[in-house]
């Protein structure tokens, strides 16, 4: 009898994932994508070449920017939306405190990079196929866990290794609106490399006050070194002019924005939405706003901030002083450069008067 039952439950489920194969190589296929016909849990789609329709707008949207800078807050705020399918940090597996550039991969902890070999072109094909919801980059890199939108039920699955785990996943790729991808081990100037190939992209690139995102690691790891502030300012230089040389070759189609005036307004989030095509609603206003006022007390790796508003401030009343100065030392330019002020003395750094950008 048990035996009848598992086999009974195993046909069942071969059906299911029939079903959903079948579905999905429908929507594929309208999509003027390629496909495999199979039902035995083979890889069935090779690539994804949706024609963008007038109804929808909406662009694909990579967020680039900062460890501890923000990102994963703007993330979910361009991943609250149900049409919208969310990949966290796509790079992880392959660089986890580094990041690519053209023709080098550079360490997060201090300035040095080596010769990327051939690395940094990997990075922007995972990108690329991601955003072409490409099955097998989907199954060779990504962890279930980076797929901040699928249901507990689902990651259960994956979990213990049930094949049509990853069909369940990628079927929102095809049918959401929009695809949003959070990722930090990139420089500005590299992800411009698919701007050409992937029309429907935009790139948003997220800034933070470099002495905020140290706090913000520093309550992480507990320590930094001068060479980690210099690595971090030098990327958020170079990015920065970057993103405005881009914006001149592909106007439209990138924009820095920073994570002080996101945090503290939910109208410069309805800006960003605008830009990248998301139609603002009530709903999502509402969403903002309270993640932004939330009254819960953070935590040190949460995925959203709680009270984004008091962790924009609160970095001025706790970091270290001697961590000021080796900051303001490395990055007094990126301060100019992005309107941060220079809070050159302690009275500096507790008056609440000056504002956090001028």
């Amino acid at each position: 009898m048990k035996l009848q039952c598992k086999r009974l439950l195993l046909k069942e489920k071969r059906l299911v994932g029939c079903i959903l194969l079948i579905s999905l190589s429908l929507i594929v296929l309208f999509n003027d994508g390629s496909i495999y016909t199979t039902c035995d849990h083979r890889p069935i789609i090779q690539t994804r070449n949706f024609q963008k329709s007038h109804q929808n707008p909406a662009a694909d949207v990579l967020l680039l920017g900062y460890m501890r800078g923000g990102t994963t807050f703007m993330g979910e705020i361009l991943g609250i939306r149900k049409d919208q399918f969310y990949v966290y940090e796509p790079l992880h597996r392959i660089a986890k405190y580094q990041y690519f550039k053209e023709g080098f991969v550079c360490s997060m902890t201090n300035a040095s990079c080596l010769d990327s070999s051939g690395n940094d072109t990997e990075a922007i094909d995972i990108l690329r196929n991601i955003y072409n919801c490409d099955f097998n980059t989907f199954q060779k890199i990504m962890l279930p866990w980076q797929f901040r939108k699928v249901n507990s039920t689902v990651l259960s699955d994956c979990e213990h290794r049930d094949p049509l785990c990853w069909h369940q996943i990628l079927l929102p790729c095809f049918t959401s609106h929009s695809r949003v991808s959070k990722v930090l081990r990139l420089t500005v100037g590299l992800a411009s490399r698919l701007l050409n190939s992937l029309p429907h992209l935009k790139i948003l690139h997220l800034v933070r006050d470099p002495r905020a995102i140290i706090d913000s690691r520093l309550r992480g790891s507990g320590n930094t070194t001068l060479d980690e502030i210099k690595s971090l300012c030098q990327k958020i230089k170079q990015d920065c002019k970057d993103s405005l040389q881009l914006q001149r070759k592909y106007p439209g189609r990138i924009r820095t924005i920073f994570y002080e005036d996101i945090a503290t307004s939910p109208m410069e989030a309805s800006k960003v939405f605008e830009f990248v095509g998301f139609a603002s609603e009530m709903n999502d206003f509402l969403h903002i706003n309270s993640m932004i006022h939330s009254s819960k007390t953070e935590g040190v790796y949460t995925t959203a901030r709680n009270n984004s508003e008091q962790t924009a401030r609160k970095w001025r009343t706790r970091i270290p002083w001697h961590v000021i100065k080796w900051t303001n030392d490395e990055c007094s330019d990126v301060y100019d450069l992005l309107g941060y002020p220079q809070l050159r003395s302690h009275e500096d750094l507790l008056n609440s008067s000056i504002p956090l950008r001028t």
